[in-house]
């Protein structure tokens, strides 16, 4: 890896930990050059590709601002490395299947009450949103709500990899789910909002078995509602 991009993944690093600020400032060219031991061509080289990446900004007579939403551009970029690897939604429910009934489980002992009211109120949202799935606009603020959903049990875990993780793949099945939910079965759309709620009732008991279960059979149902979904966009496309 060339020296220019070690410094700038080191640098994004320490943004994404905190340890600079948004909207803040980046420590000065020199200072970067002795922090690294590396030249200033190397330095400036590492700045235009958190630049380009949307992470910060170089500002003539000021310094290098960090940018507000730097999470939203980190995602942007993993999103588009899992479009470069042809990464498939099979491949992210796996995965999912791996991190999430953990991470629920961390959630039974680590959601604060107002983090578990939060799932609640979610899920109150995504029924009374499933009660109307005849509206044209339904699809699209349900899966937003389902999203959310996720990364709100993320958040309970207190650990913010699992909150990126979380972002990156609820964002990627959320493109197929957008694509897809016209030809789900309505009946999907109360399946899941059962299903969530089954979930939060298990953290809010501090059950971390019962988590564990019912998101282990929630990441399931989506895998097979997706399939079928797919399948039959195939018939309408072929057929």
């Amino acid at each position: 890896m060339p020296l220019s991009e070690r410094v700038a993944h080191d640098v994004l690093r320490r943004i994404l930990a905190g340890e600079f600020a948004p909207e803040g400032m980046l420590p000065s060219e020199r200072m970067l050059q002795a922090t690294y031991n590396v030249s200033r061509p190397v330095v400036r080289e590492a700045i235009k590709m958190l630049s380009a990446r949307g992470i910060a900004t170089p500002v003539n007579g000021v310094g290098v601002v960090i940018n507000h939403n730097v999470r939203a551009s980190t995602l942007a970029s993993l999103l588009l490395a899992f479009h470069q690897q042809s990464v498939t939604l099979a491949d992210m429910l796996a995965v999912r299947l791996v991190i999430e009934p953990h991470v629920v489980g961390l959630a039974t002992t680590c959601a604060t009450p107002v983090q578990i009211d939060a799932m609640y109120a979610n899920c109150a949202m995504m029924r009374q949103l499933a009660s109307q799935c005849d509206a044209t606009d339904i699809a699209q603020r349900y899966n937003s709500a389902n999203v959310e959903f996720h990364v709100l049990i993320a958040e309970a875990s207190h650990n913010p990899v699992f909150i990126i993780l979380t972002d990156v793949l609820m964002g990627g099945i959320w493109q197929a789910e957008h694509h897809a939910n016209q030809f789900f079965d309505p009946a999907a759309y109360t399946g899941t909002a059962d299903a969530h709620q089954h979930i939060v009732d298990a953290i809010a008991a501090r059950d971390g078995a019962t988590a564990h279960a019912a998101m282990v059979e929630h990441i399931q149902l989506t895998r097979a509602h997706l399939d079928q979904a797919q399948l039959l966009m195939q018939t309408v496309r072929f057929g």
